[in-house]
């Protein structure tokens, strides 16, 4: 499914810049890396040049501070709001995601861009989402710092590095990240 665009979008460009971060589109580098491989057929954009991640310091629907470390483990930080209906019907998806998966290995922050707590807080409830990590964004400083440009769009972050990014929906099968975890935590 194509990200909404009511933050607009830059379709057609094969490589797009992001915090010195050059991304190539799936399909668009030639590369024998397998990791590389991995990620572009599972419908990803890879880095050119593998970089450090901007630090996530926000605070959680619930009032507390999350600084969600990003070393040591997977993060998945996916930005997303109520009023997008590609980003609601993926929700249920990442909650059942974490779930599956012990926080300390794959983390799940999903960022939202709504303007009020009151539209995140009541679809929480209404959705029943318990284990995926929720957080607002309200000064927009770290969707700024990530290029947000469109949603939904999430990062993967692995030890501290962003390794891949999907604009639009993702893939959200346990199988998949079972696979992720294997490869890049020795998880088993």
């Amino acid at each position: 499914m194509k990200p909404c665009s009511a933050i607009g979008t830059l379709w057609g460009i094969s490589i797009l810049v992001f915090a010195g971060v050059l991304f190539a589109e799936s399909g668009n580098v030639e590369s024998g890396d397998p990791e590389t491989t991995m990620w572009k057929n599972a419908g990803y954009e890879v880095p050119l040049v593998v970089k450090r991640a901007p630090d996530v310091h926000l605070r959680g629907m619930d009032g507390s501070d999350v600084n969600a470390s990003l070393q040591d483990r997977i993060v998945i930080l996916h930005f997303w709001a109520t009023f997008c209906a590609p980003c609601r019907a993926e929700m249920h998806e990442l909650d059942q995601l974490q779930k599956h998966f012990k926080r300390e290995n794959l983390l799940i922050v999903a960022i939202s861009i709504d303007s009020h707590d009151g539209a995140v807080k009541n679809f929480m409830e209404r959705e029943k989402l318990r284990d995926i990590l929720i957080v607002r964004d309200p000064s927009t400083a770290l969707r700024d710092s990530y290029a947000i440009d469109a949603i939904p769009m999430s990062y993967v972050i692995v030890d501290g590095r962003i390794r891949a990014r999907i604009r639009g929906t993702g893939n959200w099968a346990p199988k998949f990240w079972k696979a992720m975890l294997d490869r890049f935590l020795n998880i088993s």
